[in-house]
């Protein structure tokens, strides 16, 4: 993955099909300038965050060697936590 507009859509496709209709947020823990675009994407395929939603997704950027999941198993202690990835992209899913 190179992180455009494909890759991108594949991301925002994978998340709306998880939350099958549900509510979800989504935070970016990525580099500036890396999530530009998704938000246009979530939009257009009307998925729209929202605070507070039930399903808790994390957009992260790294290399498979510096990805670290530990931090999120620590911030959401007694969640169901599912970890995939698309290339550099990991998507944290934290089940509310």
């Amino acid at each position: 993955l190179n992180n455009n507009y494909q890759d991108k859509k594949r991301v925002v496709k994978y998340i709306l099909n998880d939350t099958d209709g549900s509510s979800f947020n989504l935070y970016y823990d990525m580099p500036p300038g890396i999530n530009t675009g998704y938000s246009y994407l979530f939009k257009v395929l009307n998925g729209f965050p929202k605070d507070g939603a039930r399903n808790l997704y994390i957009l992260d950027y790294n290399t498979s060697d510096k990805f670290d999941p530990v931090k999120y198993y620590n911030d959401h202690p007694a969640k169901k936590i599912i970890i995939d990835s698309f290339g550099p992209v990991y998507i944290i899913t934290v089940k509310l």
